[in-house]
């Protein structure tokens, strides 16, 4: 059974060619591209009404002013995963990244085993994040003129022959791209690892271990990547009937992305002492 993949708007304006227009780059990057390779397969509609997605789609959900903290594939309270994408600047690339990392991996939790990216002999659990490595415009390739994200393919984590990405950018296992990252567990050491190429080379982060009672390793490890670098939290109609499943899930959700989207409160200044 294919994964069936909402692309909506949650309370910002866009428009509905070029939310139909990305929609369909989407689906003929899922089809003809990811799908074949990760033997995956999924459909991507554009909605233009957030109450009437139907219930058991996968929203890829567009919102203005995203946290950069908030970006990115989540799971719902009942543990369906859900996706957000900033609607500014080149927001089709980031739609294309997210779509793709959560028909890989919706659980946020899927590692496979290879060769270590530090190159030091060992055996490695690589977090399934098949755009991360890659990712940017500069790597990136159109569809229909509309930009989508290179991908790692299955032996980009194996360790087997190439090609290790769609495109070819990537040019062996586990190698990390200018503006990618990867992340790793060493079984052995029972630590978690996240190499970074920010700047003129890769730098790898010693993120120790994870408890074993996360139950979203993805997000887990993005909050620890935060605290140790010092960052900051920032920042067509459908005629189809809406049945009471869908606007049920249309209101749970909507009241979880108010949380998730909601300005962090601005910190209490304490009162001062007057003077005698």
């Amino acid at each position: 059974m294919p994964t069936h993949i909402a692309l909506v708007p949650y309370q910002v304006s866009i428009d509905a060619a070029m939310l139909t227009r990305v929609a369909a780059a989407l689906q003929r990057q899922v089809r003809e591209h990811f799908g074949p390779l990760w033997q995956i397969d999924a459909t991507v509609s554009p909605f233009a009404d957030w109450n009437s997605v139907p219930a058991d789609y996968v929203r890829l959900i567009i919102v203005d002013h995203l946290d950069s903290s908030a970006l990115g594939v989540h799971a719902d309270k009942n543990g369906q995963p859900y996706a957000l994408v900033g609607a500014h600047g080149a927001w089709p690339l980031v739609a294309s990244h997210e779509c793709l990392e959560m028909l890989a991996d919706p659980t946020g939790q899927l590692t496979r085993r290879g060769p270590s990216p530090r190159g030091d002999g060992r055996t490695v659990d690589i977090l399934v994040e098949v755009c991360d490595p890659c990712q940017g415009s500069r790597w990136a390739y159109a569809i229909d003129g509309i930009p989508v994200s290179d991908f790692c393919t299955p032996a980009f984590y194996d360790g087997g022959a190439g090609p290790w990405s769609h495109r070819g950018n990537v040019t062996g296992p586990a190698q990390v791209l200018p503006d990618g990252y990867l992340i790793w567990r060493d079984p052995a050491a029972q630590e978690w690892w996240r190499r970074d190429h920010l700047g003129s080379a890769p730098t790898d982060y010693d993120l120790g271990p994870v408890p074993p009672t996360v139950s979203f390793l993805r997000g887990h490890i993005d909050r620890i990547t935060r605290t140790q670098r010092g960052t900051r939290h920032r920042k067509a109609r459908f005629a189809a009937p809406v049945g009471p499943e869908a606007r049920a899930r249309a209101k749970a959700l909507a009241g979880e992305l108010a949380a998730i989207l909601a300005p962090a409160p601005a910190p209490r200044r304490k009162a001062r002492k007057g003077r005698r």
